[in-house]
């Protein structure tokens, strides 16, 4: 069990590390000279289906565990009581088929699954009743049963995460704040940065953006955060704003930089990385009559650029994807906007075309 005393990251670094994070500083800003591209590419992403879901979920950030692909928790139906799940999913990829796994002690919606000192840990969410929630629950072993590991230093959900080395990253996400406009509590958006490490959480620099419903992904030692969701009210009214910004945080330097934007908005999109290079799936409009996107990128980290891949078959948003030697595996989400047409959907995206 760790503290959650938040304690101010020491960022003076050790000599030994120094021309690494100068070599780093100087890579990002001849990068950040390189536009995006926006042409299709030329190669033949494949897309092919694999077992359905169990269960239709949406909100989902599933992972790798003990060479199994997990789901845990998401969100369900609007229509449907409860509208999130405590139900866990177990993928194995040798006999393509689904079993039950561990459930969680209560039903979440977008708990965050990362893995972290052979634990799975899943970080986060949103509760039907209780809103975003403090707890980080821990597995074990697909066999075991969810123990209550630590809190959050703020009740999260949407927000992005990521396990590097010794270190877990929280950052950003929707936290529970009374609004200065009509004194009525509200889910504002998070820029805040926390690094559990040591038995105690650290408070980081803050991500230059505040945003939920981003994407994340662990690339190099670095954790990329994509996209997203911002709220902003105007006259008292809520309106809501996607994003293109792309930013990394380095866990050596304590810093943060920005990368290349992606060529248009994205929310609630998945990513995950794959032969070396970051693909971006999906997402949620926000203007009426809010589109559901198919749309697929890729950013190559050595050039710093984006460009078009070939879209999914089906729109879906709020789905999770994982990387497996096969390709990407995409699951669940919703094919129309916010829980519409939640889905069983699993295929697997191959970027050549194998």
């Amino acid at each position: 069990m760790g503290g959650v005393i938040v304690r101010e990251v020491n960022e003076n670094a050790a000599e030994s590390r120094l021309m690494r994070r100068r070599e780093f500083v100087g890579a990002m800003t001849m990068l950040a000279l390189c536009p995006w591209v926006s042409a299709r590419a030329e190669r033949k992403g494949l897309y092919r289906l694999r077992a359905p879901l169990t269960q239709p979920l949406q909100g989902i950030y599933p992972a790798l565990f003990e060479g199994e692909l997990i789901v845990c928790g998401g969100g369900v139906s609007l229509e449907l009581q409860p509208a999130s799940s405590n139900h866990s999913y177990i993928y194995s990829l040798r006999e393509d088929s689904w079993r039950v796994g561990p459930a969680l002690p209560s039903a979440l919606s977008r708990p965050y699954l990362v893995n972290y000192q052979q634990k799975l840990l899943a970080i986060g969410g949103y509760h039907e009743t209780e809103g975003s929630v403090r707890q980080v629950l821990s597995l074990d072993s697909l066999s075991a049963r969810w123990q209550r590991y630590l809190e959050l230093p703020e009740a999260r959900a949407a927000f992005a995460a990521a396990a590097i080395d010794s270190r877990l990253i929280i950052s950003g996400g929707r936290k529970l704040m009374v609004s200065n406009v009509d004194l009525l509590p509200r889910y504002v958006n998070a820029a805040e940065t926390f690094v559990y490490y040591a038995g105690y959480w650290h408070a980081a620099r803050p991500m230059p953006t505040p945003r939920s419903h981003c994407a994340t992904v662990v690339l190099e030692g670095r954790m990329h955060v994509i996209g997203g969701r911002q709220q902003v009210f105007l006259k008292g009214e809520e309106r809501l704003r996607n994003l293109v910004d792309h930013e990394v945080y380095d866990p050596e330097s304590g810093r943060w930089y920005r990368l290349a934007p992606l060529p248009q908005t994205h929310a609630d999109c998945a990513a995950a990385v794959y032969g070396g290079m970051i693909y971006l799936f999906g997402g949620e409009g926000v203007i009426a009559p809010r589109r559901v996107s198919k749309e697929v990128w890729q950013y190559d980290p050595s050039l710093n650029r984006w460009q078009s891949m070939p879209p999914m078959p089906v729109p879906r948003h709020a789905l999770g994807a994982v990387s497996m030697v096969d390709g990407i595996h995409l699951v669940g989400g919703s094919e129309k906007a916010g829980s519409a047409k939640v889905s069983t959907r699993h295929s697997v995206y191959h970027p050549e075309g194998k």
